[in-house]
């Protein structure tokens, strides 16, 4: 949803610190694994209830995976950056919710629920993604929940910690609202 919007001047900005890695031989997907490793270790603090530190951390990560995306838009997008890509994007949203909820006692119940959320959210996507490469079908871009909305709400957890549990019903059923869009979307093209 934010994505859209966002990108656009993330990218302008991004564009000389790309360079930069390229230049010195990083490539798109090495940025992206580093960018992983921020997201666990933004985790690991908000389990110490260190949550400054892990908002650093968490912005780290999304400069580290904003580099990434930039520079795969810029040399060609691959299999295994898209490959990549997903499965930090899914790992890393998993690990810090389980990770920041384990500083929380009072978390259980809107982790899980978050973190369900999130999967069936996962699934639907990929799963649609899967038939229309089979059928070489253009894949739809879009939806409520994109990476800019995911980063939103970790910055929001670090932010006020508090609110944990209202920020993981909310965006919850914002992930499960885009599944439902989703699953619609694959029923009509499928």
């Amino acid at each position: 949803m934010l994505d859209s919007l966002i990108r656009p001047r993330f990218d302008s900005a991004l564009q000389k610190p790309s360079d930069l890695f390229l230049k010195a031989g990083m490539g798109a997907n090495f940025l992206t694994l580093i960018g992983f490793g921020f997201k666990i270790f933004a985790g690991l603090a908000a389990a110490l209830m260190l949550y400054p530190f892990a908002l650093v951390v968490l912005v780290a990560s999304c400069f580290f995976d904003g580099i990434a995306g930039t520079m795969a838009r810029k040399m060609g997008i691959t299999a295994l950056g898209s490959y990549l890509n997903a499965l930090c994007t899914f790992a890393g949203a998993g690990l810090f919710v389980f990770l920041f909820s384990l500083g929380l006692a009072d978390s259980g119940i809107a982790s899980a629920f978050v973190l369900l959320s999130f999967l069936v959210m996962g699934a639907a996507y990929l799963a649609h993604m899967a038939f229309l490469k089979r059928d070489d079908v253009t894949a739809p871009t879009g939806g409520l929940v994109e990476k800019s909305e995911l980063a939103l709400f970790m910055i929001l957890c670090c932010l006020m910690p508090a609110f944990f549990p209202v920020y993981c019903a909310l965006f919850g059923l914002l992930c499960l609202t885009t599944a439902g869009l989703r699953i619609r979307a694959a029923y009509q093209s499928l």
